[in-house]
This record gives C-alpha cells, sequence and structure tokens, in this order.
C-alpha cells in the first residue's frame, strides 16, 4: 500500500515540476544556411522599473563574446502587449551580441529588437507574447546562441538602460490544470485512505 502511494506522490511531482521545466526560449535550426528559427513557447511578461522607452529584449549572456555583431530578420508577426493593450510593434530583427558595452548591456548578451519606442512608466506591465519567428540567412552567426536559454530576460532602451525586472514566463493554462488535477487526485487518494 505505501509504494502505490509513493508511486502516486512521485507521479504528481513529476507532473507538476514538468510543466515548468521546459525552456521557453530555444533558437533552433542553422541562422547562418537561412533555417533558423526562434519561439518563444510561453508569453513573458516584465514591470517597468524606469520610466523611458523600451526597444530592445535582452538575452543576458547568451552569447560568448565575439566582438562582431550580425543581424538576422525576424519574419511572422510580432506581439507586444502594454498592460494589455497592443503597443502596435513593427518589424523586428535579432542580433547574436552586442559589439560593445552600454549601460547595462555587454557584448556577451544577445537581443531582440523592434522598429517603434515604446513609452512606459514605472509599474507598466509588457508581456511579450508566445510565438515563432524564421530568422533571415546570416553569415558568420554566433554558434553559441542556439539552442534552448535559460538565462536572465530583461527589456532596455535602444542605449541600452535596463527599464524593467527580469521577465517571468507564464505558464500556459494546460500546465495549471495538470498541477490542479495531479493535487486534486492526490489529496483524493489520501482522503479515502482515511475514512
Amino acid at each position: 500500500m505505501k509504494f502505490k502511494m509513493l508511486k502516486a506522490a512521485f507521479a504528481g511531482l513529476v507532473l507538476t515540476v514538468s510543466g515548468f521545466a521546459n525552456s521557453a526560449v530555444i533558437l533552433s535550426g542553422d541562422v547562418t544556411a537561412g533555417s533558423g528559427v526562434l519561439k518563444l513557447t510561453t508569453d513573458y511578461r516584465f514591470e517597468v522599473t524606469s520610466a523611458g522607452i523600451v526597444r530592445i529584449m535582452v538575452f543576458d549572456e547568451w552569447a560568448v563574446t565575439s566582438g562582431i555583431r550580425r543581424l538576422s530578420i525576424l519574419s511572422g508577426p510580432f506581439s507586444l502587449l502594454v498592460n494589455g493593450v497592443d503597443a502596435g510593434v513593427a518589424a523586428a530583427g535579432m542580433y547574436d551580441s552586442f559589439s560593445f558595452t552600454s549601460n547595462d548591456v555587454s557584448p556577451a548578451d544577445t537581443y531582440m529588437y523592434w522598429n517603434n519606442n515604446i513609452s512606459v512608466t514605472i509599474g507598466d506591465i509588457l508581456t511579450i507574447k508566445a510565438g515563432s519567428w524564421d530568422l533571415s540567412a546570416i553569415a558568420g552567426w554566433n554558434t553559441n546562441v542556439s539552442g534552448q536559454f535559460d538565462g536572465e530576460l530583461f527589456l532596455t532602451d535602444d542605449v541600452g538602460v535596463k527599464r524593467t525586472g527580469n521577465g517571468v514566463a507564464v505558464p500556459e493554462p494546460s500546465t495549471l490544470a495538470i498541477l490542479a488535477l495531479s493535487l486534486i487526485g492526490l489529496g483524493a487518494r489520501r482522503f479515502k485512505k482515511l475514512v
């Protein structure tokens, strides 16, 4: 009997953790060959801590410093919400690294930018919606900028001044449903044994 309960508890723990263990940022394919794809598997939420503009999402220390930055244009729709309202962001691109240090960014950082300056005030909530974008082919793309990214994300203005706290991945509703069902199941099983 105890073994069955242990199995049930372990299964519940695995289901609970597995929904949160997946990386939410993935760059797959070969950017140099034109088959690179950037994917955010979940929405990202940022709280503004410094008023100004935001224009860049920084992937903190994803690149190994190369001193050269390469730009790949992202194709497909891009959605950024400010306090739940679409900010009307235009085309976006992704650089494999910065070629300089400026304020809160360094050459080890990778970043995605958009063409609009979005004005923000302290306390605003910005949400970058999940999506998938093809990257244009670019020779010499930094091969360290690929695979899963599990580091910190934050938003800056166009000169690298950090305007938000670190981004928080917003779990999918299905992940929360699995967690709730597993906890209900464990609780019901335990209650049944007591009666």
